[in-house]
């Protein structure tokens, strides 16, 4: 019998993990973001040194909505020649202001239900993108030490706040 339910347990585990695409790292507080992960064509960068991609999805169930946030390595691309710690923590954050607003989704519609959700996801993603050019700006895209720790700071307390919200 235990070795029946360690079969099934491994099964499920192989199951749940084969679903997620390989170009694809779902958030989670127990991985960082490697350089290895940025696997996008650098001759598409302009303007700037790393390109973080990540998306926030949703499917619908009749009685449960999913909502995930992801890292696309296939999409998210660097300048080797500009790679650095620094850098790599400041996509990291682009990374998890993404799950802020993947937890804010999950809350809206937990408080108000699964309805309209072409529309609240709509909005979730104009004030993410909103949120994700003024990270840019106010920390000159890592090189403002000051402001990134500031940004460090407000993402962890976003995240800390909506932890009820987690995936």
């Amino acid at each position: 019998m235990k070795g029946l339910i360690l079969l099934l347990l491994i099964t499920f585990i192989s199951v749940k993990q084969n679903s997620i695409p390989s170009n694809k790292i779902i958030w989670s507080k127990d991985y960082l973001l490697q350089w290895t992960d940025f696997s996008g064509s650098p001759e598409n960068i302009t303007g700037t040194d790393a390109y973080t991609f990540s998306e926030i999805n949703y499917t619908l169930s009749e009685d449960k909505v999913a909502v995930t946030c992801a890292f696309r390595k296939d999409k998210s691309l660097s300048l080797k020649s500009k790679q650095s710690i620094k850098l790599l923590q400041h996509e990291q954050y682009h990374f998890n202001l993404s799950e802020v607003y993947a937890r804010l989704f999950r809350k809206s519609i937990s408080e108000s239900g699964k309805d309209n959700l072409e529309q609240k996801i709509k909005a979730s993603l104009i004030e993410l993108n909103k949120a994700q050019k003024k990270y840019d700006t106010e920390t000159n895209h890592s090189r403002d030490t000051v402001q990134q720790a500031k940004w460090i700071k407000i993402i962890d307390g976003q995240l800390a706040e909506l932890s009820k919200y987690s995936y």
